[in-house]
This record gives C-alpha cells, sequence and structure tokens, in this order.
C-alpha cells in the first residue's frame, strides 16, 4: 500500500553549509499510522518535519507529501515544543487562530473549537489567558487548534520536552487516546526513547551525518501499553545501545 508520505533518496542542504543535513534518505509512512522519529540533537528530526510541512523543499530525491488543502481544512498541522499561544487570545481565541485561514461559517468554527477544547479537557478553561494556564493546559490547547485545521498529517516536535514528568506522562496518555479515536497520521520527534516507544506504533532512528534512517523499528507491543512492560523496556535499552555505538 503506498504511503501517505514518501521520501526517496531525499536530501537536504543549506546554502554555505559543509555538507546536506539530510542524505539518501528513504521513508514511507502509512495514513493513520504514529511514528515516532528519534536521533541525537541536530541529527536532522525536525528538518524532516519541515520538509512535511512544505516549510522546507528537498534539494536531492523526492518527498511525497499531504496535497494542498480545500479551504476547509489544511493538509498538515505542526505542534511544537512552546506552545506559541498568542498571549491576547483567550484559550478558545487561539483555537479559532488556527482555523483562520479556512472558509469555515463563524459558527462552524466556534463549535469545532469548543468541541476540541472538551477533547482535550480544557472546557472549563476556555476564557482563560494563557498566562492562567499551566504548561500543560497551554499545550492541550495547542494540540487542539493544530487539529482545528482537520490535517492529514499531525507533526509535533517535542512537544511534551518542557514539561514536568507527571504532566508529561498525563499529555501521553492524552494522545494517545486522541490516535486511538481520530487514526490519524502523526510524526512525532523525541529525544525519550521510552515515550516513542510508548505512543508509537513504529520508532524510526536518524543517523550519521548527513542523516539517514539507521533503524525502523516496527512496535509490536500490544495497547494500551504499560510504561512497566519489560518488552517496552528491553526494546528502549535496545534503541539505546544502538544509540551509543551507531553502525
Amino acid at each position: 500500500m503506498a504511503g501517505l508520505i514518501q521520501f526517496h533518496r531525499l536530501g537536504l542542504s543549506f546554502p554555505g553549509a559543509e555538507r546536506p543535513v539530510i542524505q539518501g534518505l528513504d521513508l514511507s509512512v502509512a495514513a493513520g499510522e504514529f511514528v515516532a522519529i528519534i536521533g541525537t540533537s541536530g541529527v536532522g528530526k525536525s528538518t524532516l518535519l519541515r520538509v512535511v510541512a512544505r516549510l522546507l523543499l528537498p534539494t536531492e530525491g523526492t518527498a511525497d507529501v499531504p496535497p494542498v488543502g480545500d479551504g476547509r481544512r489544511l493538509p498538515v498541522a505542526m505542534v511544537f515544543q512552546d506552545a506559541r499561544l498568542l498571549p491576547w487570545r483567550s484559550a478558545r481565541a487561539n483555537v479559532l487562530f488556527g482555523m483562520e485561514r479556512l472558509s469555515l461559517p463563524r459558527r462552524e468554527a466556534e463549535q469545532r473549537a469548543d468541541s476540541l477544547l472538551d477533547r482535550v479537557g480544557l472546557s472549563a478553561h476556555a476564557s482563560k489567558w494563557p498566562r492562567q494556564l499551566s504548561g500543560g493546559q497551554r499545550q492541550r490547547v495547542a494540540i487542539a487548534r493544530a487539529l482545528g485545521v482537520e490535517p492529514d498529517v499531525l507533526l509535533m516536535d517535542e512537544p511534551f520536552g518542557a514539561l514536568d514528568a507527571m504532566t508529561r506522562e498525563g499529555l501521553q496518555d492524552e494522545l494517545a487516546q486522541l490516535h486511538r479515536r481520530d487514526g490519524r497520521t502523526v510524526l512525532f520527534v523525541t529525544h525519550d526513547i521510552e515515550e516513542a516507544i510508548y505512543l508509537a506504533d513504529r520508532v524510526v532512528l536518524l543517523e550519521g551525518a548527513p542523516a539517514s534512517v539507521g533503524l525502523d523499528i516496527e512496535i509490536s507491543i500490544a495497547r494500551p501499553r504499560r510504561r512497566e512492560d519489560s518488552a517496552l523496556q528491553d526494546l528502549a535499552a535496545q534503541i539505546r545501545a544502538r544509540l551509543r555505538t551507531p553502525a
């Protein structure tokens, strides 16, 4: 089955750089898959997301990514480590802001925003300003804003990396539940190997300079998963060993 996202011998170079960031990368992601992308800092994980979002164009090879949206939805949406909420807008207004590029009647947009805030557990906080929300709540608003454009692909660039452990685990669980309900395609960048295995259908390791796919591992552990599962911990140890001794 053809992938929703397909990279063939993908390469990307920045002007003036000594070498490409990515070179010879092959990767296919099917519709509905949750793929976690891991690797050392600076290897090119976030760069790959930006290619999917059409913020960067490949300099070699091909990148088949979702086509441009139809005016009522967008092909991709991105969630960053920093929620990037507009401080002068309420939580509800921030979710609506994400939909302003769409040709939606105001009432429909408002209903969609309210429904999404309910799904991320923030109905009671819809009128609050970002400064009145916790870090985890701000990230929930950012996720609701991204889902508001009904993307084919949700791009997540270390969205929980700046949160405390308890908040992080809670949002991981919420994201896992959202994915089970929606079946949306997710590309999730993280430095946390356990997080990648806990959430993803596949874990892709980028390695090398320039980067390419070093490992592509299907996670066959049944859902819902338990963090203390020995199979999860054993797989994390194997991947961590590979990071210490790359091929």
